[in-house]
């Protein structure tokens, strides 16, 4: 499994939530990704975060040259205080662990 935790440092992500959300069910249908979710940092109101978890990390390659992708960038690429940070990963199992 490829998982990526993407921080955007951006003037004001509020706005945009309602498009960008708009996206999730169609990145989320992509081939090999297991899961696309828009969090918030409780400490950094101005930062918009992104995980993914992608079977692998070609199916990860594929969303970065997606439509997807390109249009994401356009919409937070205006605001953005400082270039995004991204954490990339590559994990053995994918266990959920509850309680």
């Amino acid at each position: 499994m490829y998982i990526a935790l993407v921080d955007f440092p951006h003037r004001d992500p509020v706005p945009l939530l309602p498009q960008v959300l708009a996206a999730l069910p169609e990145v989320r249908a992509m081939a090999g990704c297991l899961d696309y979710r828009v969090l918030s940092d409780s400490e950094a109101p101005d930062r918009l975060v992104l995980l993914h978890r992608w079977q692998d990390k070609p199916a990860f390659e594929a969303y970065l040259a997606s439509e997807h992708f390109a249009a994401l960038g356009a919409l937070l690429r205006p605001g953005m205080t400082a270039p995004p940070v991204s954490l990339r990963l590559e994990a053995q199992e994918d266990i959920l662990v509850t309680g």
